[in-house]
């Protein structure tokens, strides 16, 4: 049965304006959809009208339908986690020709990203105010983190660097953007940031009484020589750690004080060792 102009704008509504005119100027003619389909993927504007749905030899990998669903489940899943779909809408075309469903661009890239920076967001967000000066919502967080031109190549480098600050923050430590900015060059990232601090915030105060009882020249330790001792390779503060581990066992017999102090703050001496 062939179908009306009316008919036709009726059951093909969702199409934009100009995809819609060729469709019904095709259907006109053959009084086939199929033909009517044809006329439309052969038409020079397919590409801005369905992006990335149009394979190398000319097939398109969705009929246009289930491509308008994919896009509809994209802008879903923006929505969900509080993101302005239009903000990504350019890389949809990307996800098509990378075969991305919406479910797998849920649960592969953008909860990872959610969890990642909303479940440390005030830490994140007061650090990245910090280093960065610019004040950003959990859901700003989440966009740049994801944005394939800022996230990717400027804003990514730097929520790693505000995590390892954020890291410090949520052990004790006021780490400076510099030395943050430092360790990710090292290649430091959140989990390694949080097993240092969580080792520093044990075991400084330890350090530290025994920097005062040994006589050390320097008779503190600070953030940046534990973690320069333990992670960076700075052989005067490993020198120094080890020194005093030396001098306190040679006080006490077997250094049993010593191992005591330090076990109760991270399981033994040797944790150190293991950093």
């Amino acid at each position: 049965m062939s179908l009306g102009t009316d008919k036709l704008r009726e059951i093909y509504g969702w199409l934009e304006t100009a995809t819609l005119d060729v469709f019904i100027g095709a259907y006109l003619v053959s009084e086939d959809p199929v033909e009517a389909w044809a006329a439309v993927r052969a038409d020079a504007r397919y590409g801005t009208w369905f992006p990335g749905n149009m394979t190398d030899d000319g097939r398109p990998r969705y009929q246009e339908d289930d491509y308008a669903t994919a896009i509809a489940g994209y802008d879903e899943v923006f929505i969900n986690v509080g993101i302005d779909p239009s903000v990504f809408r350019d890389r949809y075309g990307e996800f098509i020709e990378g075969d991305v469903t919406p479910q797998e661009l849920e649960l592969n890239r953008v909860n990872p990203m959610y969890d990642r920076i909303v479940s440390r967001s005030l830490a994140l967000r007061n650090v990245y105010s910090e280093y960065f000066g610019v004040e950003l919502t959990d859901s700003a967080l989440l966009a740049s983190a994801l944005s394939p031109d800022l996230g990717e190549r400027i804003l990514a480098k730097q929520i790693s660097v505000a995590e390892i600050g954020g890291s410090g923050k949520q052990h004790g430590f006021d780490i400076a953007k510099e030395f943050s900015s430092m360790l990710q060059d090292q290649g430091m990232d959140q989990a390694r940031a949080d097993t240092i601090f969580g080792s520093a915030q044990g075991l400084l105060p330890v350090l530290n009484v025994l920097a005062q009882r040994h006589g050390d020249p320097d008779d503190t330790f600070d953030i940046e020589e534990f973690v320069g001792g333990v992670e960076l390779g700075d052989q005067e503060q490993r020198l120094r750690i080890d020194r005093l581990r030396a001098q306190e066992d040679s006080t006490f017999t077997g250094g049993k004080q010593v191992d005591y102090a330090l076990s109760q703050k991270t399981g033994g001496v040797s944790g150190l060792d293991e950093l």
